[in-house]
């Protein structure tokens, strides 16, 4: 048995041809975790065979079959190529395929504080975006690369049909990009990495704080007052851009 991740919360590891996540959750609702993927939305990764996926009560089981010979992405250069790949097959969505609003990012009970912020509905309720469901925690560690070249991704504890890969493609952007995790520190850190500082940026910042929040409520199963304070830190960041 291979030990990757020993948390209070969570344990990953293989175990022979598997590879087995037990999560302790601290509610007891149950989750998504199959992405949707329309027929026209191009393959640029695989996905490895779920073979389990259960809660029982609080006590979260995913067995999945191993991938051999591949490991996370590490170098920048790893990154940027399966970023560029995945960013080639968001603009191959037909332009008629639904739409989904931002909105949908947020868990219902929080969207009235959210839509309170005026600047989060001023820059994205013009933006139409492909719903082809996400993974909803795609970052470097979630992206194996084989032997071979392929990319796999892994880890669909946060995926939902009701998502977008242009959100996806900004939180892998962002976590990559960001040198802390910490709030408004990422955003700062986050744009001054970016070569180009636009309107562009600043959308992909806000569903980066977006998706930010959702993540600390599911994954990371933080409090509703401390991830919404850090979430609004992150806003007032973006809205002081120069």
């Amino acid at each position: 048995m291979t030990l990757y991740k020993l948390k209070k919360n969570r344990a990953t590891f293989s175990l022979f041809r598997y590879f087995v996540k037990i999560v302790l959750n601290k509610e007891t609702a149950p989750r998504e975790h199959r992405i949707v993927k329309p027929d026209t939305l191009p393959d640029f990764a695989q996905v490895p065979e779920t073979l389990l996926s259960k809660r029982f009560w609080r006590l979260g089981v995913e067995i999945c079959e191993a991938v051999k010979g591949a490991s996370p992405l590490s170098e920048d250069k790893q990154k940027e190529r399966f970023y560029t790949k995945a960013k080639e097959a968001l603009l191959l969505i037909p332009d008629d395929l639904e739409k989904i609003s931002w909105k949908a990012i947020v868990p219902s009970h929080l969207l009235a504080d959210i839509e309170g912020e005026a600047y989060i509905g001023q820059c994205l309720d013009s933006v139409a975006y492909p719903k082809t469901g996400m993974h909803g925690d795609l970052n470097a560690n979630n992206v194996l690369i084989d032997q071979a070249g392929a990319y796999w991704i892994v880890d669909w504890e946060n995926s939902t049909p009701n998502g977008s890969l242009a959100w996806d493609l900004s939180w892998f952007y962002c976590i990559w990009k960001r040198e802390t995790p910490k709030a408004p520190e990422d955003i700062i850190s986050i744009y001054n990495k970016s070569k180009d500082k636009d309107t562009d940026i600043r959308e992909t910042l806000l569903i980066y704080a977006l998706m930010k929040l959702r993540v600390d409520l599911m994954r990371h199963q933080k409090k509703t007052k401390t991830s919404l304070d850090n979430f609004f830190q992150r806003i007032s960041a973006i809205m002081a851009l120069g």
